[in-house]
């Protein structure tokens, strides 16, 4: 009996190449990232190390804020060593699991697994020439669906649910935390996979001869939602950020607010810069000038990358997908955001070196690193639109 031969999508040499070097380093990241784990929990467990700190070594954990981090230990978080021992006996003790909740932790790990698969399955079509034979949409809209879904319950359940911080029983202006939503760290990476998936179904719509007018309709609300959001993002935090710095160059000794997050934790967060802790009024002031002005150009690229990826599946919405125009834009979106990306971390060296000079205390000690740290990285956006641009090249070539 005859094999069947399996259909393949005709894309050219340059944008398989493309996709095959997506599909692999898909694989080494996540062969890295076992490796990874299986590493630390095997030292941790050959070594006998608690999770966190012990008596010998007063180091706790960072915490991210865009370019820096700050370091906790004994010395700047607790009021007298006795603390530090009930905290370590607290967070080091044993937990006695019932069989319930073993099985729920064990069901809680089934969408990760999902959407990893569902990346596979993806990537592989890409890979294999079956992008559109293949209907690989229906991977990016599951797993852009569950991924947006699973941030929004982990950030929910960090944040609002768990009774239990790392904070408790500590001193200092971290023990006074607000509530803080980083709407393009919980949903921009999603919403760009789902956008894809839209995009994908299109192209297999106008090669099957159907009616279009239903995705259409989705690419339209998407693009309205995303305006939405980062639009009232914006307005709300450079809002904010203004209104914070009239109120210290008038001369009040306000205290600003900084957001805190970090890669491996759905925890997000506000904490005050004490306004206290600073060397003298001015040098406060000169911090938080410098800070607004680091981030106003920031706002202002991130905002018009965001218009022009946008407007690219406002064109797809019309049916113009792998266009000349549609390319330009997104090369537009992407050097908007490396630019973006470029005036935050370079500022942030000078940053660091502000708040060592200006502060005592905890933020008078801080560290710096890359913004990829906090999830404030405007390039990791950039590097996910050249893989949404790379897809949408494996459509044929058309004329705007």
């Amino acid at each position: 009996m005859k094999k069947t031969e399996i259909q393949t999508d005709v894309i050219t040499e340059k944008i398989h190449k493309r996709l095959h070097l997506i599909y692999f380093t898909l694989k080494c990241l996540i062969a890295a990232t076992i490796f990874l784990i299986l590493y630390i929990s095997l030292f941790t467990r050959i070594m006998g190390l608690p999770d966190k700190g012990t008596e010998e070594s007063p180091f706790l954990f960072h915490q991210y804020c865009g370019t820096f981090f700050v370091e906790f230990d004994r010395d700047n978080s607790f009021a007298s060593d006795a603390d530090y021992s009930a905290y370590l006996e607290r967070i080091n003790a044993p937990v006695e699991e019932t069989a319930a909740e073993k099985a729920m932790g064990y069901l809680g790990m089934i969408p990760g697994l999902v959407l990893i698969a569902l990346m596979i399955l993806a990537l592989r079509s890409g890979d294999k020439k079956r992008i559109f034979s293949g209907r690989a949409w229906r991977y990016f809209l599951v797993g852009g669906a569950l991924y947006c879904v699973g941030n929004l319950w982990g950030y929910f359940k960090t944040n609002f649910l768990s009774s239990i911080s790392d904070f408790d029983g500590m001193t200092g202006v971290f023990t006074e935390r607000r509530q803080y939503f980083q709407i393009y760290d919980i949903l921009g990476i999603p919403f760009i996979m789902i956008c894809g998936a839209f995009m994908l179904l299109m192209h297999e719509k106008q090669l099957e001869n159907k009616d279009t007018v239903g995705v259409s309709r989705a690419l339209k609300v998407l693009s309205a939602v995303i305006v939405a959001g980062s639009a009232g993002f914006i307005v709300w935090r450079l809002g904010v950020r203004t209104y914070e710095l009239i109120r210290v160059m008038s001369g009040d000794e306000y205290s600003v607010w900084l957001p805190f997050t970090i890669m491996e934790t759905p925890e997000r967060y506000m904490c005050r810069l004490p306004f206290e802790d600073a060397v003298s009024a001015q040098a406060y002031k000169n911090v938080v000038l410098f800070r607004y002005l680091r981030d106003l150009p920031v706002f202002a690229l991130t905002g018009g990358a965001v218009w022009a990826f946008v407007r690219v599946l406002l064109n797809n919405a019309k049916g113009e997908l792998n266009t000349k125009r549609n390319r330009k834009l997104l090369r537009s979106s992407m050097l908007l955001l490396l630019a973006a990306s470029l005036i935050l971390n370079i500022a942030g060296w000078f940053e660091t070196d502000l708040f060592d000079r200006i502060f005592t205390g905890i933020f008078g000690n801080t560290t710096y690193t890359i913004a990829l740290r906090a999830m404030t990285e405007p390039l990791l956006y950039a590097v996910v639109i050249w893989f949404f641009g790379t897809y949408l090249q494996a459509v044929p070539e058309k004329e705007n």
